[in-house]
């Protein structure tokens, strides 16, 4: 497949769709009517992600210390996946050494996910260097790259017997199909059952204009869109085009920061409302994890306490017209 650019993501509506194309009404009574999740292919993964570089997630902050209750809160949303990112820092704090109690802990939380019905969608997210690293020139320094593939291997050979999907960053210097290469190298088992053992995919921008000098054409199974577009409109104009790179799509942390709570609702609603209009036009979307806005944390305990905000009734909802079931 011919490499091609984002930048054509980035362009106004009236440039996104042919003069001819019908495209489905965004209006709020049409919206608001629709069944939340029925549209939304079989198998679709309804999930919630973190990072551990940036703290926030659909679910709630510091999830190192809280994951377990955070399994219970998945469940009780009904989502039938989880993306978390393995941090490089964390699991090679010098060069060549190797963190064994943070293995086992991401092992864990892998074998963990994948008895509780949950999905697993790994990151490798590079961020934030290893000071080893950083010391060395980070991705100036040619060695970085051999050293990153080296930190994926690992991690493949580390939870390859429970996690299928893998992601990886566009970074400066970071090839992706070399890392792709020693994911599909290290992990070689189907962990559920669906005939492929690895599903490569590259976590993007929609905004970043060129992916064509990546490296990715052959090397991906999937494009993940960090989804920022605010309207629902300009969502499913951008899937739609997208649908021209060749690749799957999964939309990784899609949400916004709402103080209040009260835009959240809508905002997952008209967005899962695009996917499903995407799909119906021919779109191979393959999962949707909001970031913002499921749980607040009141940071005035310890504890970080978590608080259900009102966009969590909106999620079950589209679990449960997908299949899926939340428990009370």
């Amino acid at each position: 497949m011919r490499p091609l650019s984002l930048a054509l993501l980035v362009l106004g509506p009236a440039l996104l769709v042919g003069c001819g194309e019908q495209r489905p009404s965004f209006e709020p009574e049409k919206v608001n009517a629709a069944p939340l999740g029925k549209g939304l292919p079989r198998g679709f993964l309804l999930g919630t992600s973190t990072a551990s570089q940036q703290g926030g997630s659909g679910t709630a902050p510091d999830a190192w210390n809280h994951f377990d209750e955070d399994v219970t809160r998945m469940k009780r949303l009904g989502s039938n996946a989880y993306g978390f990112s393995v941090e490089w820092s964390r699991l090679e704090p010098a060069p060549g050494q190797w963190d064994a109690e943070s293995a086992a802990r991401y092992r864990q939380w892998a074998q963990a996910l994948r008895a509780q019905g949950l999905e697993p969608l790994v990151t490798l997210h590079p961020s934030p260097l290893p000071a080893w690293v950083a010391a060395s020139g980070g991705w100036e320094d040619p060695a970085t790259l051999a050293s990153f593939e080296r930190f994926a291997g690992r991690v493949a050979d580390l939870l390859g017997g429970e996690v299928d999907w893998w992601c990886t960053v566009h970074e400066p210097n970071v090839s992706p199909a070399r890392v792709a290469r020693q994911l599909r190298t290290h992990d070689m088992v189907d962990a559920d059952g669906d005939g492929k053992a690895t599903l490569v995919g590259l976590s993007h921008p929609v905004s970043t204009p060129d992916l064509a000098g990546a490296g990715v054409a052959g090397s991906l199974d999937f494009l993940g869109l960090n989804d920022s577009e605010p309207s629902a409109e300009g969502l499913y104009l951008i899937l739609k085009r997208s649908a021209a790179l060749g690749l799957p799509l999964v939309l990784m942390e899609s949400g916004l920061e709402d103080r209040t709570g009260e835009r959240r609702p809508s905002f997952l609603k008209n967005h899962l409302y695009a996917v499903e209009q995407a799909v119906a036009a021919g779109v191979d979307v393959r999962g949707y994890f909001p970031r913002f806005g499921l749980f607040r944390v009141d940071r005035s305990t310890p504890e970080l306490e978590r608080q259900g905000t009102p966009a969590v009734e909106t999620f079950r909802e589209a679990a449960r017209n997908l299949g899926l079931t939340p428990t009370p």
